[in-house]
């Protein structure tokens, strides 16, 4: 009886471990945003976990560096424009912001003092209906030091690229995304802040 009770068990036993293990990236992963709804924005002080991002191989940018790029930030944000929605902080603690056809977003930060950012441009991940449509998520990005010359990029849902600033002397970075193309679908632009260092 009780050799068959062990055998038993030892069937068992992995059969639970999986079935425990059912889910288990579901709580970290919330619901992909349908075309009508984005992610809902809330204070980074929250202390959730990064969510992952479906760009394949991004760089490596942990939910800590985000944090603590965003907390160096956000005192020093002077002001923004929003768009589709509020600018502000999203639980991956990076500032959403999604244009409209006929309005860009944009956040200005005063950076006196500081000698380099980070930043990390990113596209939230797409319901399986953005998915389906090449122009959806696809921003114009631009970035501009003390109201210079900006710096112009297309970001769409393949972009994993980081853009290290030399901010040295400066005192204001504006960041700006418009559409992109000729629509503004689905364009979960999230802009994510690490490597705040002084100068």
């Amino acid at each position: 009886m009780d050799k068959k009770l062990l055998v038993l068990g030892l069937l068992i036993a992995p059969v639970a471990s999986l079935l425990l293990g059912c889910g288990a990236d579901e709580a970290s992963n919330p619901p992909v945003s349908s075309p009508g709804s984005p992610p809902s924005p809330v204070s980074a002080s929250t202390g959730e976990a990064d969510i992952p991002s479906s760009t394949p191989n991004a760089p490596s940018v942990n939910a800590e560096e985000l944090q603590s790029g965003l907390k160096a930030m956000e005192t020093r944000v002077l002001r923004t424009v929003d768009a589709y929605s509020k600018v502000e902080p999203t639980p991956t603690f990076r500032y959403f912001m999604h244009p409209t056809m006929d309005k860009d977003a944009s956040i200005e930060f005063d950076i006196s003092g500081l000698a380099s950012v980070t930043l990390s441009p990113r596209i939230g991940d797409l319901s399986p209906e953005c998915l389906s449509d090449p122009n959806a998520g696809v921003v114009q990005l631009s970035y501009a030091l003390d109201g210079g010359s900006p710096v112009k990029m297309t970001v769409d849902r393949n972009y994993n690229q980081l853009l290290p600033l030399e901010l040295t002397k400066s005192r204001t970075l504006k960041v700006e995304v418009n559409q992109g193309n000729d629509a503004a679908t689905c364009d979960w632009f999230g802009l994510g802040i690490v490597n705040v260092t002084s100068g």
